[in-house]
């Protein structure tokens, strides 16, 4: 291009042009397309006043072929199930020659995608070869091999080996594995957040949270705060494309400019449970006026213990005003499910310690469900048939980890807060005694009942700044629709028959 004179007097058409991010282009990241059709001030655009010129490609004279597709299509209803269902037959009539090639790819493929690994390159070695055979035997061949040690894959041709260099994550040599980065060089997951600062509507917003893939919650106190100015937007009413105020895209041009911390946040991939003397699991549990939250780390205690984020996982608080006694006992219900999902995904069986800051939700647990409110009994039911008893266990609120999922971090504050990843230091250096694990149920302490818990627990009652006497006026229509609906509601009660007869004649009078 040509740089020219901001006054042109020749004829002159300034052509509309946009970019194209590619990520995975080896060579060029960024094109630029041009819009020919775009139009101009005086109604016509470039493309109306050229010649479009006579087609040159060659017009195919042979007459049109019909084939027949010999593999699974995928785009229709039964490919998932034939694909995944052709690959466990394949593994059931193989495992006789190939038991542990066969194991692993019933357990460990995704679709297409195998994920798996080994204590020795000598195991790993062995199983890169029986997965090959397992393949070959049903006409299979895996593609894009990669492994946190180059010799593992050596010896494989490179058409079969993962491009590196084609996933690019700032420069650092990174894979991309059912969504998430890989990092093969320190080992490592991360998670990409690439966000805009051209927002001004709540469409724009959503779309772009929504590119944010953190399936294991590694980044949680930080996502759970677009999870919040989202639920402020729909708080506030407005409409798909109504300007947001100046106060919430100030917490988002704040989150915004902090976005690249997220990047720099590693979690290890590599759990090392090979040798160790012990493997405990322990899950967090908290709760806030905006958020309740939980999270699970590994204790691994080999010869020093040793803290592995798991997983995580964050939910913003209903916009309708509850206690916080009950949103603390919603994440107790969360932690328990996240935990279920946990072990059986990872066939682990380790001893379990919950713990939660919340003496009254540790109360409810240990209460029958009988003895609680339809809220309450039903959650203790669900908590009961997916953990027990003995595992719950009382935390200061100062100590739990959890805490900074449901108050939110934002990226640079995270990326500080060496303790999320790494786990708490209380339970890496100063594992607490024996006594400390006392289940809660055995502890003396005075349980609350519901309805007690419930008038003590006023005090703590979320406010949100809403005048709830009047704020049900926001649901009708009319004036008349509320006088109606107050006037049946007293109908219904003893006040009108007994206290406000001239009430009960102005409802019959509607009527």
């Amino acid at each position: 291009m040509t740089p020219l004179a901001s006054d042109v007097k020749t004829p002159h058409y300034f052509l509309s042009h946009h970019g194209v991010i590619n990520d995975n282009g080896s060579k060029t990241k960024l094109r630029v397309v041009f819009d020919g059709s775009f139009k101009s001030t005086n109604g016509n655009s470039l493309n109306d006043i050229l010649l479009t010129g006579k087609k040159l490609q060659k017009s195919p004279e042979e007459p049109l072929g019909i084939f027949k597709l010999n593999t699974v299509t995928y785009g229709t209803s039964c490919a998932p199930f034939l694909a995944i269902r052709t690959l466990k037959q394949l593994c059931e009539d193989e495992k006789h020659r190939f038991l542990q090639a066969a194991k692993l790819a019933k357990d460990h493929f995704y679709v297409d995608d195998l994920l798996a690994g080994a204590d020795s390159l000598d195991s790993i070695r062995k199983i890169v070869h029986e997965l090959q055979n397992l393949m070959s035997a049903g006409g299979f061949e895996l593609r894009k091999w990669s492994c946190t040690h180059l010799e593992v894959v050596s010896d494989l041709p490179n058409s079969l080996k993962t491009n590196i260099s084609s996933h690019s994550f700032d420069d650092e040599s990174t894979h991309k594995i059912l969504g998430l980065f890989w990092d093969l060089n320190e080992d490592s997951f991360k998670v990409r957040a690439v966000l805009s600062d051209q927002v001004s509507t709540k469409r724009q917003m959503l779309s772009i949270i929504a590119r944010i893939f953190d399936p294991l919650g590694f980044v949680s106190p930080s996502t759970i705060i677009l999870k919040i100015i989202l639920q402020d937007l729909w708080k506030a009413g407005l409409d798909w494309d109504d300007e947001i105020s100046s106060e919430i895209l100030n917490r988002w041009n704040r989150f915004q400019a902090e976005i690249s911390c997220l990047k720099q946040i590693k979690v290890p991939r590599y759990v090392q449970t090979q040798n160790a003397k012990h493997c405990k699991i322990h899950g967090f549990c908290d709760a806030s006026s905006k958020a309740y939250s939980d999270v699970i780390y590994l204790r691994v205690v080999s010869d020093s213990p040793h803290l592995f984020l798991m997983a995580s996982k964050t939910r913003v608080a209903p916009v309708q005003t509850i206690s916080l006694p009950k949103l603390e006992f919603c994440g107790t219900l969360l932690l328990a499910e996240l935990l279920d999902t946990f072990k059986k995904s990872l066939n682990i069986t380790h001893d379990t310690y919950l713990w939660c800051d919340s003496t009254i939700t540790l109360s409810w647990i240990n209460n029958p469900p009988v003895k609680g409110n339809q809220f309450v009994q039903h959650r203790v039911g669900n908590i009961h048939a997916l953990t027990s008893e003995e595992s719950w266990h009382h935390t200061p609120g100062k100590l739990n980890p959890a805490d900074w999922a449901t108050r939110g971090l934002y990226p640079k504050q995270l990326l500080e807060n060496s303790e999320w990843v790494a786990g708490p230091k209380w339970l890496h250096d100063f594992y607490p005694s024996s006594n400390s694990f006392i289940p809660f149920s055995e502890q003396p302490v005075s349980l609350v009942p519901i309805d007690q818990s419930e008038s003590l627990s006023d005090s703590v009652v979320l406010s949100t700044g809403v005048d709830y006497s009047l704020s049900f006026l926001d649901k009708f229509s009319s004036y008349m629709k509320v006088v109606r609906t107050v006037l049946h509601v007293y109908s219904d009660s003893t006040i009108i028959p007994n206290q406000c007869p001239k009430l009960l004649g102005l409802y019959t009078h509607m009527n």
